[in-house]
């Protein structure tokens, strides 16, 4: 299946983010924890400015911005590692079995993912990152994958209140911000 060549993505963050990258034309920043749940990017809601306003509003109440914001942008998905795609799942589980293979020969654990701290998944997805890389493969430019998150919509369901597609940009140049 063909991905389209851009779709409309959001960005929670805080009022100094939002005007350095829309007023002044900064690049956007790349998170690189290593619990970032799809490796290191710039992390975007797809489709869902209100899921990004959500987490904005979230961060602020906890402190770790001074206001809300939310920017809005067209992101190239034509070189993305598409874990909504089967064959890239396929190229995921592959690179699980390597890293395992790695981890067990120098005798060291595997990440874990603990609660909202996806290390297994960031350090997988990173992994095949750097896999590529040493085997000359072009580098994916950004990740996509759905989300499941918060509680069931209705008991019993497999639907989830925060369920959600997100992206990680790895490389800027599939950003274009439409914001303000």
């Amino acid at each position: 299946m063909l991905l389209p060549p851009a779709v409309t993505a959001y960005h929670g963050c805080g009022q100094a983010t939002y005007e350095s990258v829309t007023l002044h034309h900064e690049p956007m920043k790349e998170s690189r924890n290593t619990y970032d749940w799809l490796g290191p990017g710039v992390y975007f809601w797809q489709d869902s400015e209100a899921r990004a306003w959500r987490w904005a509003n979230e961060c602020m109440a906890r402190g770790s911005i001074a206001d809300a914001a939310v920017i809005k942008a067209n992101i190239d998905l034509r070189n993305c590692l598409d874990l909504l795609q089967e064959q890239y799942r396929e190229e995921l589980k592959q690179a699980y079995q390597l890293m395992e293979l790695e981890y067990q020969l120098v005798k060291k654990p595997l990440p874990l993912n603990i609660s909202k701290l996806h290390c297994l998944d960031c350090a997988v997805i990173s992994h095949l990152h750097q896999f590529r890389d040493r085997t000359g493969d072009s580098p994916y430019d950004t990740v996509r994958a759905i989300f499941q998150e918060g509680n069931p919509i209705f008991p019993g369901s497999c639907i989830m209140e925060k369920d959600h597609i997100q992206i990680a940009v790895r490389n800027t140049a599939c950003i274009k911000v439409l914001s303000p």
